[in-house]
């Protein structure tokens, strides 16, 4: 009987066939409802398309499914079917990485890999055999990840990450059933987490930000207004990261908010839309004048409504049309609401999937509806674009004179990420915000993670001023008899 191709736990498996049958990940995720539509069980292949609905990256699917079947044919090139005694890491390494879908953890994986094949090369090796890791092998592998220049050193941090990456790929043959061991050799590494000064913008440089002037007709002044206008999304919008916001489109505007998945994590996000969001949206859409009318004319209608027409003299009846605003939004003081009604009319005469940053080229991502199903080229030019953003960012703080260290290069210290950290930063000095809050604010999956990115520095302004309420905690001696002074003296 020949091997079977089946569906199991969210992925694409091969079944082998026999009494002792066995079952191997492809490394393809997929839901049952989809590989039913599309997988012809007949041919063990999958179909293009089915009643007008295409799958994306069949071809792909199909090419790893042939070669599964291939090395299960040849026992000599197969990885599943050599003996454990013989079986090479970083040829398992090369399949595994052959089998991700997602480029991000494709090119990570290349990375530790290659940093890894410089270190059995230091060694006079070529490749490992996986009976041939153990402790004291990866502790010496652990210490060049630190020490080595190949071009440079890595962080403690950078080097600990390496580390579990590696263990990621061991553990997943043996998930596998590739190489099947009795003792784990990575239990016993130790990992110190090195602290990191984040950089986090001050209330005082967020304001900067909001009102500094910049400096018109000047060469690139545009790209840098366009990545402030970018960089303070990213704070009110619960510290966004860059890659949601490159990929952000206007059909993502959904009323007063604002409605995507994670490029990360897949996670949905629903926020409500604030006053700041909404003066970017209007000013990428070219309507800057038509908020700042809008937000004046409401302002004169809660007026009226609180002190009444014959207090504002003829302010209010300056202009007609403020006066017909005025009566619409009489009866519901709703500001949100107010300028969602009127960003709904301005984002009509948009196209939909166009993006509201345009650092991404709209006809180069016409067709794509789910940004973790991209062509390479298109995730590399997110990078690239990402790189072309943080260097604006730079030109950005030097401009606004932005209070952060530099590098040796003497460029502040500013970045996309920047704005996350600052964002956390700065909802903490909220009273009566918890770390829970900002959990579920950032959309970490854990507290443990949350708290483990607030241990560098975070929210030293709020510990200051816990401080300082301490010291007013404590009565002063005008208030009350020091006890001191009712103790007996014994001579």
């Amino acid at each position: 009987m020949k091997p079977r191709i089946s569906c199991v736990n969210g992925y694409v498996n091969l079944r082998t066939a026999g009494k002792s049958s066995k079952r191997f990940s492809l490394k393809i995720p997929m839901d049952k409802k989809t590989f039913d539509k599309f997988f012809d069980v007949e041919n063990q292949e999958f179909k293009q398309t089915v009643r007008g609905t295409s799958l994306p990256h069949y071809e792909r699917y199909n090419l790893i499914i042939e070669q599964a079947f291939k090395d299960y044919k040849n026992s000599n090139s197969s990885l599943s079917f050599v003996n454990d005694d013989k079986k090479l890491f970083l040829k398992y390494w090369e399949k595994y990485i052959s089998l991700i879908s997602n480029h991000g953890t494709t090119l990570k994986n290349k990375l530790v890999k290659d940093k890894f094949q410089k270190y059995l090369t230091s060694i006079h090796k070529s490749d490992i055999l996986f009976k041939d890791i153990n402790t004291e092998f990866l502790r010496n592998l652990q210490h060049y990840f630190q020490t080595a220049s190949d071009p440079k050193k890595l962080s403690k941090n950078t080097a600990n990450h390496y580390m579990k990456m590696t263990a990621i790929v061991y553990r997943q043959a043996a998930t596998d059933e590739h190489y099947v061991y009795s003792k784990d050799p990575f239990i016993p590494l130790k990992y110190k987490y090195e602290a990191i000064k984040r950089s986090v913008l001050s209330q005082e440089d967020v304001y900067k930000l909001l009102n500094k002037k910049l400096p018109a007709n000047k060469r690139g002044s545009e790209r840098v207004d366009l990545s402030r206008d970018m960089f303070l999304f990213q704070i009110f919008a619960n510290g966004m990261r860059v890659s949601d916001l490159l990929t952000l489109r206007w059909s993502n505007i959904n009323g007063e908010r604002l409605i995507y998945t994670m490029f990360k994590s897949r996670k949905h996000v629903d926020i409500s839309l604030n006053k700041n969001i909404f003066f970017i949206l209007f000013k990428q859409l070219g309507g800057e004048g038509a908020y700042k009318n809008l937000i004046d004319t409401f302002n004169l209608a809660l007026l009226k409504k609180e002190r009444g027409t014959h207090h504002l003299g003829l302010e209010v009846k300056k202009r007609k049309e403020d006066i017909y605003m005025s009566k619409k939004i009489d009866n519901d003081l709703n500001i949100e609401q107010y300028l969602s009604n009127y960003l709904k009319e301005f984002i009509k005469q948009r196209n939909a999937t166009g993006f509201i940053f345009p650092f991404l080229k709209d006809e180069e991502y016409k067709d794509v509806t789910d940004f973790n199903n991209l062509e390479l080229a298109q995730y590399k030019n997110i990078n690239t674009q990402t790189i072309n953003y943080n260097n604006s960012l730079k030109r950005l703080a030097e401009i606004c004179e932005i209070d952060l260290p530099t590098d040796n290069a003497g460029h502040i210290k500013i970045a996309s990420h920047t704005s996350r950290h600052t964002f956390a930063n700065l909802v903490l000095m909220i009273k009566d915000v918890n770390t829970y809050d900002l959990q579920q604010m950032l959309r970490h999956s854990s507290i443990a993670v949350t708290n483990k990115y607030l241990k560098d520095g975070f929210n030293t302004n709020k510990q200051d001023g816990i401080s300082r309420e301490l010291v007013e905690f404590i009565p002063k001696e005008r208030d009350y008899k020091s006890p001191i002074n009712d103790v007996p003296v014994f001579e």
